[in-house]
């Protein structure tokens, strides 16, 4: 969850900061997260069912597969490209919280409540480090350095995560 908290506090302030950088208006990066929410809230109702279903692991990695879509930001520069990619990565992002929490439910019922509370703490602490990591990445290097941080990390994920996968078969 670490890594997870740090790649997407990076992505909610690397992205808006982005589309003001290539031009778009204070009001077009409100759309464009406003659109997203859209996409993420649409897309949400049916992986809901899916996640009931309970294939948790391929949902997982789903998750993270969109969380590194906007990683492309910087490929697709456009209006319409911004919004579909944003809206993946509140897709995946939301989803991985979902079957993260779900995972850490399944744990001894005695202790539930205190591993999902240190899991949680580790989320948002991770959070924190993200959104420094984010602005200073951007203010001493540049906005490719950024994105080829948030590259790394999100491919540590997902290898970590298809290693736990495989692992558990």
């Amino acid at each position: 969850m670490f890594f997870i908290g740090i790649v997407q506090a990076m992505q909610e302030i690397l992205l808006p900061l982005f589309a003001t950088d290539l031009g778009f208006t204070i009001t077009d990066v409100g759309i464009i997260v406003g659109m997203a929410s859209a996409i993420a809230i649409a897309a949400l109702l049916f992986l809901g069912n899916y996640l009931k279903r309970s294939i948790g692991q391929s949902l997982l990695l789903f998750s993270f597969l969109m969380i590194a879509f906007p990683l492309l930001a910087p490929v697709l520069t456009d209006f319409m490209g911004l919004i579909i990619l944003s809206g993946l990565f509140l897709m995946g992002r939301t989803s991985g919280l979902t079957m993260s929490r779900s995972f850490f439910s399944e744990f001894s019922d005695t202790h539930k409540a205190t591993i999902m509370s240190v899991g949680e703490t580790i989320y948002y602490f991770s959070r924190s480090v993200g959104s420094v990591l984010a602005g200073y990445t951007l203010e001493t290097v540049s906005f490719d350095a950024a994105f080829t941080l948030m590259t790394a990390l999100t491919i540590i994920v997902m290898g970590g995560s298809i290693a736990l996968i495989f692992a558990k078969r």
